[in-house]
């Protein structure tokens, strides 16, 4: 028999709703976009910006909202979060105008980016390190049941009760998030007495603007605009903003991120693995889309169907991934996910069979979702307490905005691989990153084994 679950659990179950918010909204928005296109007057391409200005408003603040958490109270932060994601639904509902919708989407994102990397860390403030790997892991565990039944909310609701109604729904569930979390739900802090007026605001300014501008880029960029300054111009000044925040916080009394952090060969190895897990996914995602609508033919409808099987084998990602931390090394762990999931790309590849597909679909899925969950659960017990926060909002903010690169390269890989042949570039991305994918996960995987043989006592840190 399983054992029970952490009695910390139960009082964090706010947390889980505020994250199965974020997600529910996110992947319920993508099949009711064309039914708001229809409804507002414009086009589905015009309607983007839905979902990339709340992209940038959520991986551009979320470093500088961990750091505002750790000096005001985290659990102060988290709930304004959900406060400003439930009032920007409501709003986002109510909107008559696409720039009215894609204003409040921005600042629904804002509230996304004052729960994401908070969750986290008032999560470890407050658990035993025993307990703290399970309860981050079935608390994101929950939160990705946002990610299985997203599609089919947004589709269905979208179809019956009208668009509006694929944000009204997160209004009762951030209601009840927020006055429960109130009352369960302690309140932490940095120790020390700091204020926000000792906050790095220098710090602040370029990390926004400098994740803003890159992730723009990003998003934006192909083998036509990567000269022009508004996409390959704006990634250069992006990352240019970024290296001079990288150096700034060198010098900076009280950083928004520690060079500590950075100097943790345990941490950089989680997030390297966890951002090229999460940039298979995001290819993945793009090529598989294409693939069902364009190449097989499905309708929008029928495909959200399909995705709901992935979906269900990712919100296994952070129970299994709790489960791991701690007794299997991290690198291992890692390891092991991206092959795994570089596999299940391979067997799309050469599967001719729709069963087939979504097996493959499946299986990379779940390995690849183990990249975000894993390299969150896992940093919060490689390192110490008071860097909690700030680790889960650089591990969140890389990763959100890096698998851009993932889209970036599996659009162009479709291009280049297949020419005017959607069904062939498709077929051959997929091959060709599962390959690529394979070789890097192995040498990882065969180097941490190694190391592992080596000292085997280092279980949980050897990455």
């Amino acid at each position: 028999m399983p054992p029970a679950a952490p009695r910390s659990f139960v009082r964090f179950l706010p947390v889980a709703m505020a994250l199965f918010l974020i997600q529910l909204d996110f992947f319920a928005l993508g099949l009711a976009l064309p039914v708001i296109a229809v409804d507002l007057d414009t086009t589905t391409t015009d309607l983007q910006w839905v979902i990339s200005g709340y992209m940038l408003a959520l991986g551009s603040f979320m470093i500088p909202a961990s750091r505002i958490a750790d000096l005001v109270g985290r659990k102060k932060v988290l709930l304004t979060g959900v406060a400003v994601f439930g009032v920007s639904s409501l709003l986002c509902g109510l909107a008559q105008t696409p720039g009215e919708l894609i204003a409040v989407r921005v600042l629904q994102g804002l509230g996304g980016a004052l729960i994401l990397p908070v969750a986290f860390s008032l999560v470890t403030n407050d658990t035993t390190e025993a307990e703290r790997p399970r309860t981050l892991g079935l608390l994101l565990g929950l939160a990705n049941v946002g990610t299985a039944i997203g599609p089919i909310v947004g589709g269905g609701l979208a179809s019956t009760l009208g668009w509006r109604w694929v944000f009204w729904v997160n209004v009762p569930l951030a209601v009840i998030a927020f006055f429960w979390g109130l009352r369960s739900l302690k309140e932490s802090r940095e120790p020390g007495g700091r204020t926000l007026r000792e906050l790095d605001w220098l710090g602040a300014g370029l990390v926004v603007a400098g994740v803003a501008l890159a992730s723009w880029g990003l998003d934006n960029l192909d083998t036509e605009t990567i000269v022009a300054p508004t996409t390959g111009g704006s990634l250069v000044v992006g990352l240019g903003l970024l290296a001079v925040f990288a150096w700034h916080e060198t010098r900076h009394p009280w950083p928004l991120v520690s060079p500590a952090l950075m100097r943790r060969k345990s941490f950089v190895s989680l997030l390297a693995a966890g951002t090229v897990a999460n940039i298979g996914y995001c290819m993945m995602m793009l090529v598989v889309t294409i693939q069902l609508q364009q190449v097989r033919g499905l309708s929008a409808a029928a495909a959200g169907a399909l995705f709901a099987f992935p979906a269900i084998a990712t919100a296994f990602s952070g129970p299994l991934s709790g489960r791991l931390a701690g007794r299997v090394p991290d690198g291992i762990v890692m390891g092991t996910a991206i092959v795994a999931g570089c596999l299940g790309l391979l067997l799309q590849s050469f599967s001719g069979s729709l069963a087939l597909d979504v097996v493959g679909l499946m299986i990379s899925a779940l390995a690849f979702a183990m990249g975000y969950a894993y390299t969150n659960i896992a940093s919060q017990s490689v390192l110490p307490v008071e860097l909690s926060g700030q680790a889960s909002s650089v591990i969140i903010t890389t990763i959100v905005t890096l698998g851009g690169i993932g889209v970036v390269v599996a659009a162009l890989g479709i291009e280049l691989l297949g020419g005017t042949d959607l069904a062939q570039g498709t077929t051959n991305t997929l091959l060709v990153t599962g390959v690529l994918g394979l070789i890097i996960g192995s040498v990882y995987l065969a180097r941490q084994i190694a190391k592992n043989r080596v000292s085997p006592d280092t279980a949980g840190t050897s990455t």
